[in-house]
């Protein structure tokens, strides 16, 4: 299953250079989780009261170039299955993989 969500870079997830900060990346690559369980039709509140949450355990970035204000970003959400569980794996990128500014994966 692949996901796509756009986000745009917003004054606020600069830093004084004008380009994103860096763990603001985990904000926006959590955005697109969120946005592609929610469009599976996984209700993650119903998840919670079931007892059942999203934990990462290990985060891999790659910054490959900056994203500044204004821009605006597609996170692709890509679901690899991991024995009994689906793992998400997600890739930040921009309109096309040549504005890639970065790649990132977890393990949950």
């Amino acid at each position: 299953m692949v996901h796509n969500t756009q986000i745009r870079v917003y004054y606020e997830d600069t830093d004084m250079g004008g380009v994103v900060y860096y763990a603001n990346y985990l904000k926006f690559l959590e955005r697109g989780r969120s946005d592609a369980v929610r469009e599976a039709g996984i209700s993650q509140l119903e998840m919670r009261d079931a007892g059942l949450v999203f934990v990462v355990r290990r985060v891999e970035a790659d910054y490959l170039r900056p994203a500044r204000f204004e821009d605006l970003l597609r996170v692709q959400t890509s679901w690899r299955i991991c024995a009994a569980h689906g793992s998400p794996c997600r890739r930040l990128s921009g309109a096309g993989m040549k504005n890639c500014s970065m790649r990132g994966s977890t393990a949950r």
